[in-house]
């Protein structure tokens, strides 16, 4: 029984994890950083870019899903994932649709329209800029 109980919750674990949302990384840096702490304010810059010199270290892209329900949903999912990877901001971000098509059996085409949100993770170069 004890055994059954850890199965069980190694599957509900398991079913949680694949059904949020997944952020894909490309690492654009070589080097792994420290991750920030969980309270740490990774800012978000949509159009200006930081006036702080900075490196970039990983693009980050997700597709918007059901459980997306607001733009600060999605922040707050990129926030987590760049807090991860030692970033101090994300820049750049924006979203584009992607559009796949798939024939039925009934010869029917179904369009699925994905909007995709991408962006850059930084690191600032001096940690004055970061604070």
């Amino acid at each position: 029984m004890r055994y059954a109980k850890f199965a069980l919750l190694i599957l509900v674990t398991a079913c949680a994890a694949l059904s949020g949302p997944t952020v894909r990384v490309t690492k654009l840096s070589p080097e792994p950083f420290e991750p920030r702490p969980a309270d740490y304010d990774i800012r978000i810059y949509q159009e200006k870019q930081p006036r702080c010199a900075f490196d970039e270290i990983a693009r980050l892209s997700t597709d918007q899903t059901a459980d997306i329900h607001t733009g600060d949903a999605l922040a707050e999912i990129l926030r987590v994932k760049a807090r991860e990877l030692g970033g101090d901001a994300i820049i750049n971000l924006s979203s584009e649709t992607h559009t796949a098509g798939a024939m039925g059996t009934d010869g029917q085409v179904t369009l699925e329209k994905t909007p995709v949100w991408s962006g850059t993770v930084i690191r600032f170069k001096s940690l004055k800029c970061a604070e």
